[in-house]
Protein backbone atom coordinates (compact mmCIF):
# COMPACT_ATOMS: atom_id res chain seq x y z
CA UNK A 1 0.00 0.00 0.00
CA UNK A 2 1.36 3.37 -0.98
CA UNK A 3 1.58 6.26 1.44
CA UNK A 4 1.29 8.84 -1.31
CA UNK A 5 -1.69 11.06 -1.13
CA UNK A 6 -3.70 10.81 -4.27
CA UNK A 7 -4.09 14.17 -5.99
CA UNK A 8 -7.43 15.27 -7.29
CA UNK A 9 -7.67 15.39 -11.06
CA UNK A 10 -8.83 18.99 -10.88
CA UNK A 11 -5.76 20.85 -9.67
CA UNK A 12 -5.04 24.57 -9.60
CA UNK A 13 -3.01 24.16 -12.77
CA UNK A 14 -5.90 22.44 -14.55
CA UNK A 15 -8.31 25.13 -13.35
CA UNK A 16 -5.98 27.88 -14.65
CA UNK A 17 -5.67 26.20 -18.04
CA UNK A 18 -9.43 25.74 -18.33
CA UNK A 19 -10.01 29.32 -17.19
CA UNK A 20 -7.58 30.67 -19.81
CA UNK A 21 -9.21 28.53 -22.51
CA UNK A 22 -12.67 29.78 -21.50
CA UNK A 23 -11.41 33.38 -21.59
CA UNK A 24 -9.94 32.93 -25.09
CA UNK A 25 -13.16 31.34 -26.37
CA UNK A 26 -15.24 34.15 -24.86
CA UNK A 27 -13.06 36.81 -26.51
CA UNK A 28 -13.19 35.04 -29.89
CA UNK A 29 -16.98 34.74 -29.65
CA UNK A 30 -17.38 38.40 -28.62
CA UNK A 31 -15.15 39.66 -31.44
CA UNK A 32 -16.98 37.56 -34.05
CA UNK A 33 -20.35 38.68 -32.72
CA UNK A 34 -19.34 42.36 -32.84
CA UNK A 35 -17.85 41.93 -36.34
CA UNK A 36 -21.01 40.21 -37.57
CA UNK A 37 -23.21 42.97 -36.09
CA UNK A 38 -20.97 45.64 -37.66
CA UNK A 39 -21.15 43.90 -41.03
CA UNK A 40 -24.96 43.61 -40.88
CA UNK A 41 -25.18 47.26 -39.83
CA UNK A 42 -23.01 48.29 -42.80
CA UNK A 43 -25.12 46.22 -45.21
CA UNK A 44 -28.35 47.80 -43.91
CA UNK A 45 -26.83 51.28 -44.22
CA UNK A 46 -25.66 50.51 -47.76
CA UNK A 47 -29.21 49.51 -48.72
CA UNK A 48 -30.64 52.70 -47.22
CA UNK A 49 -28.05 54.85 -49.01
CA UNK A 50 -28.71 53.17 -52.37
CA UNK A 51 -32.47 53.70 -51.94
CA UNK A 52 -31.81 57.43 -51.41
CA UNK A 53 -29.68 57.56 -54.58
CA UNK A 54 -32.41 55.93 -56.68
CA UNK A 55 -35.30 57.98 -55.23
CA UNK A 56 -35.39 60.73 -57.84
CA UNK A 57 -38.03 63.34 -58.63
CA UNK A 58 -36.98 65.93 -61.20
CA UNK A 59 -39.30 68.48 -59.53
CA UNK A 60 -37.47 68.32 -56.17
CA UNK A 61 -33.70 68.67 -56.54
CA UNK A 62 -33.36 70.36 -53.14
CA UNK A 63 -35.23 67.55 -51.37
CA UNK A 64 -33.14 64.86 -53.04
CA UNK A 65 -29.91 66.75 -52.36
CA UNK A 66 -30.81 67.15 -48.67
CA UNK A 67 -31.40 63.40 -48.35
CA UNK A 68 -28.15 62.57 -50.15
CA UNK A 69 -26.21 65.02 -47.97
CA UNK A 70 -27.65 63.35 -44.86
CA UNK A 71 -26.21 59.94 -45.84
CA UNK A 72 -22.84 61.25 -47.09
CA UNK A 73 -19.62 62.29 -45.39
CA UNK A 74 -17.78 65.42 -46.60
CA UNK A 75 -15.99 63.60 -49.45
CA UNK A 76 -19.20 61.88 -50.55
CA UNK A 77 -21.16 65.13 -50.52
CA UNK A 78 -18.39 66.89 -52.52
CA UNK A 79 -18.73 64.15 -55.15
CA UNK A 80 -22.51 64.65 -55.43
CA UNK A 81 -22.24 68.45 -55.44
CA UNK A 82 -19.73 68.31 -58.27
CA UNK A 83 -21.83 65.77 -60.18
CA UNK A 84 -25.00 67.85 -59.84
CA UNK A 85 -23.16 70.99 -61.00
CA UNK A 86 -21.86 69.13 -64.04
CA UNK A 87 -25.02 67.75 -65.55
CA UNK A 88 -26.52 64.98 -63.41
CA UNK A 89 -29.58 66.93 -62.40
CA UNK A 90 -29.94 68.50 -65.87
CA UNK A 91 -30.25 64.97 -67.25
CA UNK A 92 -32.82 64.02 -64.57
CA UNK A 93 -34.89 67.13 -65.42
CA UNK A 94 -34.59 66.63 -69.20
CA UNK A 95 -35.90 63.08 -68.85
CA UNK A 96 -38.50 64.09 -66.21
CA UNK A 97 -37.45 61.18 -63.99
CA UNK A 98 -39.82 60.38 -61.13
CA UNK A 99 -39.16 57.28 -59.05
CA UNK A 100 -42.35 56.10 -57.39
CA UNK A 101 -41.05 53.00 -55.65
CA UNK A 102 -37.58 51.82 -54.66
CA UNK A 103 -36.77 48.59 -52.86
CA UNK A 104 -33.35 47.33 -51.81
CA UNK A 105 -32.84 43.76 -52.96
CA UNK A 106 -29.38 42.89 -51.71
CA UNK A 107 -26.22 44.29 -50.21
CA UNK A 108 -22.82 42.71 -49.86
CA UNK A 109 -19.56 43.90 -48.37
CA UNK A 110 -16.95 43.14 -51.01
CA UNK A 111 -13.91 44.40 -49.16
CA UNK A 112 -12.82 46.14 -45.98
CA UNK A 113 -10.05 48.65 -46.55
CA UNK A 114 -7.15 49.33 -44.21
CA UNK A 115 -8.73 52.60 -43.03
CA UNK A 116 -11.93 50.79 -41.98
CA UNK A 117 -13.99 51.90 -44.97
CA UNK A 118 -16.00 49.20 -46.71
CA UNK A 119 -16.52 48.59 -50.42
CA UNK A 120 -20.13 47.51 -50.89
CA UNK A 121 -22.33 46.36 -53.73
CA UNK A 122 -26.05 47.03 -53.51
CA UNK A 123 -28.88 46.14 -55.87
CA UNK A 124 -32.13 48.10 -55.76
CA UNK A 125 -35.29 47.74 -57.80
CA UNK A 126 -36.85 51.02 -58.90
CA UNK A 127 -40.14 51.82 -60.59
CA UNK A 128 -41.35 55.12 -61.95
CA UNK A 129 -41.52 57.26 -65.08
CA UNK A 130 -38.82 58.63 -67.37
CA UNK A 131 -39.37 60.48 -70.64
CA UNK A 132 -43.11 59.93 -70.18
CA UNK A 133 -42.78 56.14 -70.08
CA UNK A 134 -42.98 53.79 -67.10
CA UNK A 135 -39.85 51.94 -66.06
CA UNK A 136 -39.15 49.04 -63.76
CA UNK A 137 -35.50 48.03 -63.46
CA UNK A 138 -32.70 46.99 -61.18
CA UNK A 139 -29.72 49.21 -60.44
CA UNK A 140 -26.39 47.99 -59.10
CA UNK A 141 -24.29 50.38 -57.08
CA UNK A 142 -20.74 49.86 -55.86
CA UNK A 143 -19.43 52.46 -53.48
CA UNK A 144 -17.33 53.10 -50.41
CA UNK A 145 -18.74 53.82 -46.98
CA UNK A 146 -16.97 54.99 -43.86
CA UNK A 147 -18.13 54.68 -40.28
CA UNK A 148 -18.11 58.10 -38.69
CA UNK A 149 -19.27 58.48 -35.11
CA UNK A 150 -21.18 55.20 -35.33
CA UNK A 151 -22.96 56.00 -38.62
CA UNK A 152 -22.14 54.48 -41.99
CA UNK A 153 -21.93 57.22 -44.64
CA UNK A 154 -21.39 57.33 -48.40
CA UNK A 155 -17.77 58.21 -49.12
CA UNK A 156 -17.55 57.88 -52.90
CA UNK A 157 -17.76 55.65 -55.90
CA UNK A 158 -14.84 53.52 -56.96
CA UNK A 159 -12.96 54.07 -60.20
CA UNK A 160 -14.49 51.92 -62.96
CA UNK A 161 -11.48 49.58 -63.15
CA UNK A 162 -11.75 48.83 -59.42
CA UNK A 163 -15.53 48.37 -59.29
CA UNK A 164 -15.66 45.08 -61.17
Amino acid sequence: MSNKKSQPWFTHKTRNILGALLLVLTVVFAVSFVWHQRQRSAERAAQEIAVVFASLDYRDQDGWAAKVKEVSNAAGWNFWSYTMEHGLWDDVVAKEVVTTRVRAQSAEILETLDNGAVHVQVTVHAEGHSEGKPFSRDYDYQFLMSNEDGSWLFQGFLPAERAK
